[in-house]
């Protein structure tokens, strides 16, 4: 009788360690993160397709430091099931020279940072759990960027993939002038 669960265990353990070992996040080269430069609002308009976003719009966060170890990060989006902004309360609890934890509604998730423009624009990527492939995002200071400043985001994330050019792999999120002017509690 032990054994079964016993085996459910291992075999669940397997899967997600195997699961998260095949998705690699490269190249990440250390840009010096500077989580003060990081604060204030973010709207993550271009993804990489993924189950994890497909009835999600346009994402809006504002970065906000509760303390020197904490910064509270609530978020919105826009729900094209529903037609309803969602808005979720996220942390972000660790960081370093390339990287942030982010906790949001009951999942966590490491984001390396691939490129950033603190003024403008940031290009991160994550490894998701039931993902095989890392996920990109590109997030700007404004939930409506102007041609000039999508330019410079795509061309950054494309001078780190020399294959294909992984710009072209993203989409962008639907009602993101719509996402703009959402307000928070």
């Amino acid at each position: 009788m032990i054994k079964l669960p016993y085996a459910i265990v291992v075999i669940l353990l397997t899967y997600f360690i195997v699961a998260d070992a095949e998705c690699n996040v490269e190249p990440v080269k250390d840009i010096n993160l500077d989580m003060d430069k990081y604060l204030g609002t973010w709207c993550w308009v271009f993804h990489t397709p993924s189950d994890v976003d497909k009835n999600a719009g346009c994402i809006k966060e504002i970065a906000q430091k509760f303390n020197e170890s904490t910064i509270v990060v609530p978020t919105a989006f826009y729900d094209e099931r529903t037609k309803q902004i969602k808005i979720f309360q996220g942390s972000i609890y660790s960081w370093n020279s390339t990287s942030f934890t982010e906790t949001l509604n009951g999942w966590s998730a490491t984001y390396f940072v691939l490129a950033v423009d603190y003024s403008s624009y940031i290009v991160t990527s994550a490894c998701l759990r039931n993902e095989l492939a890392p996920l990109t995002w590109i997030g700007f200071r404004t939930c409506v960027p102007d041609d000039h400043t999508i330019k410079e985001a795509m061309d950054a994330l494309d001078a780190l993939d020399t294959s294909s050019g992984a710009s072209n792999r993203l989409v962008k999120f639907n009602d993101c002038d719509y996402i703009q002017n959402a307000m928070f509690p």
